[in-house]
């Protein structure tokens, strides 16, 4: 089994990494990418990429305490790692005795292999201190990697909610209050009003001279 640590940080990275990806505009995650077009989604994305930016952070931070509190932490979980492998390793034994079928005994070997390869890096972490110092430094560079990429997430899902707003403002400025373009020389009803002509903004837009249209009796 994967020790805890390791897990936590993979597991912060697959997050941000899928946030990222329903961000950008790339062809695969098209279908499944926060849009203005539904602001609730886009709104929950950021507020879940804001929530996994500060696990990784806090990761980050407690991957770099100080080397000899990391040792103790990685053979504390090496110890955890290699209690749960051994109890893997006889349950698969038990599984491959039951097993019927080729698929299943293949099944349950690559799972024996994996557990066994599992077990040997707890073993070594617990009794090497250079395997140690590689585990240390391997949780700090999946750390850091984490948080990078959860910030970067969470950068590019404000950019496009503010952008969003942007948007939303603009598309409001130069209406009236029913949605009409209003602009200058135009009466209530959006009719162009020029000068010379009467009050009522006739269709015909007879001319009004000194009191009295060109029109002869």
């Amino acid at each position: 089994m994967t020790s805890m640590l390791r897990r936590a940080f993979a597991a912060g990275a697959l997050t941000a990494l899928a946030m990222a990806g329903s961000a950008l505009p790339s062809q695969a995650a098209e279908t499944s990418a926060p849009s203005c077009d539904d602001t609730v989604a886009l709104s929950t994305a950021v507020t879940a990429a804001q929530a996994t930016a500060k696990t990784a952070k806090a990761a980050f931070l407690a991957s770099n305490r100080p080397l000899a509190q990391q040792v103790a932490s990685a053979r504390k979980d090496a110890r955890a790692e290699a209690r749960q492998s051994q109890k893997a390793l006889k349950s698969l034994a038990k599984q491959a005795r039951k097993a019927d079928t080729g698929k299943e005994r293949r099944t349950v070997a690559a799972k024996t292999r994996t557990e066994r390869r599992e077990l040997a890096h707890a073993h070594a972490v617990l009794t090497s201190k250079k395997a140690a110092l590689a585990q240390v430094r391997a949780d700090r560079a999946a750390a850091k990697a984490a948080w990078s990429t959860a910030k970067s997430a969470l950068h590019q899902l404000t950019e496009l909610q503010d952008s969003c707003d942007d948007d939303s403002t603009d598309a409001t400025e130069g209406t009236d209050d029913n949605g009409t373009d209003v602009t200058e020389g135009t009466d209530d009803h959006g009719t162009e009003v020029t000068d010379g002509t009467d009050d009522n903004g006739d269709d015909d837009g007879t001319e009004v001279t000194d009191g009295a249209d060109d029109t002869e009796d």
